[in-house]
């Protein structure tokens, strides 16, 4: 799997073996009881294909693309000081 908008590997955060790991699970499981979240699911492998889905769609890959490119303008700028 690559990273939305680029062809560099997705964080793992976004891997399927992270939402299969099940010591992220106790985790995922313990956030939830510890913010008294219910309305959100409670498989943290469900949550990472939900947000890799997210991040896949065409106007959120574009609209990462389009800060990428910003990023990179801004790290060409000369930096001035004594402004």
């Amino acid at each position: 799997m690559c990273a939305p908008g680029g062809d560099r590997p997705a964080p793992i955060g976004l891997s399927p073996a992270f939402g299969d790991d099940p010591a992220k699970q106790i985790q995922w499981s313990a956030f939830l009881k510890w913010a008294s979240l219910t309305e959100v699911p409670h498989s943290l492998s469900e949550v990472v294909k939900e947000l890799e889905e997210f991040l896949r769609h065409d106007s959120v890959s574009g609209l990462i693309r389009v800060v990428q490119d910003g990023l990179k303008r801004v790290d060409e700028v000369p930096f001035r000081t004594g402004v």
